[in-house]
């Protein structure tokens, strides 16, 4: 879709802004250091590309939260349409298909749209930031890299234990949101089985978050490592003469621009379970207006 080419070119236009102040920072610091003027250019660079960010930042939110709207609303009609159509047999209560409309649409609207500014913001951000840390010397890269290699390999391990995380849980609330708004109908009070339905929910949302939030923090544990690979690496290449202070200094913003990216990627896959698993749903009433 154009607009989510869209959104990933304002991805791509934040990373390189945030990706370059850093640079100029360290050559700011080099060049101070030299007792060179133009220390002041590269820091006024930096300041500027600062302060350019966040008006680039409110531009794609805006945009991308003008998309939402609208496929927010193409997609409650479509599902409304679905539910409304007499030819089809439902077999949902009133209440299961309000949850189905508005849960559906906005448990899932992330993975529509801002899901690709997340992306190409993200990925652009850590090719930048080991194309930079490689420009100061090849070793340094190995530090963000080992980092890197260490978060995705605890991602895949834990991947296969994730796809089903909130599945079961989103199939109980809409049971249980259809019982109860069937019992509000009524003027009838909760019944115990409604009770334990509800604990049952909150039981299975907690495992669920549980779950996810573990096998994020797997991953998570990839930054002391890589610290201290940067570390060793740069007290070797000082002692050896082949790095200065200011490339020391910005390998280490740049290990965090590699390094936050990252866990932002897995932290968007575990916490769009939910999102994914509502989504499923939705494409399956498109696919039955369609066979229809």
């Amino acid at each position: 879709m154009k607009s989510n080419l869209i959104l990933c070119c304002f991805g791509v236009g934040i990373a390189i802004l945030t990706s370059a102040s850093p640079y100029l920072i360290g050559a700011s610091i080099n060049l101070y250091l030299a007792s060179d003027s133009f220390y002041l250019y590269a820091l006024a660079g930096a300041s500027f590309l600062l302060i350019a960010t966040p008006p680039l930042k409110l531009a794609a939110n805006i945009y991308l939260q003008k998309t939402a709207s609208k496929t927010r609303f193409i997609l409650k009609k479509a599902i409304l349409n679905h539910l409304l159509d007499r030819s089809f047999e439902h077999t949902q209560k009133p209440g299961e298909r309000i949850e189905l409309i508005d849960g559906d649409v906005d448990g899932s609207i992330y993975l529509y749209h801002s899901i690709y500014l997340d992306l190409s913001l993200n990925c652009s951000i850590i090719i930048a930031a080991l194309l930079v840390t490689a420009h100061y010397h090849p070793l340094l890269a190995l530090a963000p890299l080992t980092g890197l290699v260490y978060a995705i390999a605890a991602y895949l391990i834990t991947r296969k234990n994730s796809n089903s995380l909130f599945d079961e849980y989103v199939q109980e609330n809409t049971l249980t949101i259809g019982a109860l708004c069937e019992l509000l109908v009524n003027a009838k009070p909760y019944t115990n089985r409604t009770k334990a339905d509800i604990k049952n929910i909150e039981r299975l949302a907690f495992r669920s978050s549980l779950k996810a939030t573990t096998f994020e923090s797997m991953s998570g544990t990839c930054y002391p490592i890589a610290i201290v690979v940067l570390l060793l690496l740069s007290a070797h290449l000082l002692s050896v003469g082949e790095a200065t202070i200011g490339s020391i200094f910005a390998s280490a913003i740049y290990l965090e621009r590699v390094l936050s990216p990252t866990m932002s990627l897995i932290s968007i896959y575990y916490s769009s379970r939910e999102a994914s698993y509502r989504r499923s749903r939705i494409r399956s009433y498109e696919l039955q207006h369609e066979g229809h």
